[in-house]
């Protein structure tokens, strides 16, 4: 007979497992596709994104999955202040 905390488990298992393939069909970029460019020896950026709030991780994060590996978040914000969730929480 099944209990509550068996059911449980078993629907927890397939809810990991279902996650775990859904993640595998997002990852479809398996290698960098950008040829590296560099400029009096050091190597330049394929992208920089300007602002680190969430649209900004949002697009490097696409970039990533899609094979676009060498990218670079600018924020004007000091170091461990970046991201919109810390600004707007502590303006009040």
């Amino acid at each position: 007979m099944l209990t509550d905390m068996d059911d449980a488990a078993g629907r927890l298992e397939a809810l990991t497992a279902q996650v775990h393939h859904d993640l595998s069909t997002m990852v479809f970029a398996t290698k960098p596709w950008v040829f590296p460019l560099s400029h009096e020896g050091q190597v330049m950026p394929d992208v920089v994104i300007i602002g680190a709030g969430q649209s900004g991780l949002a697009a490097a994060f696409e970039l990533k999955r899609r094979g676009v590996t060498n990218v670079v978040i600018l924020d004007a914000s000091r170091e461990g202040f970046e991201g919109v969730w810390v600004l707007i929480a502590t303006e009040n």
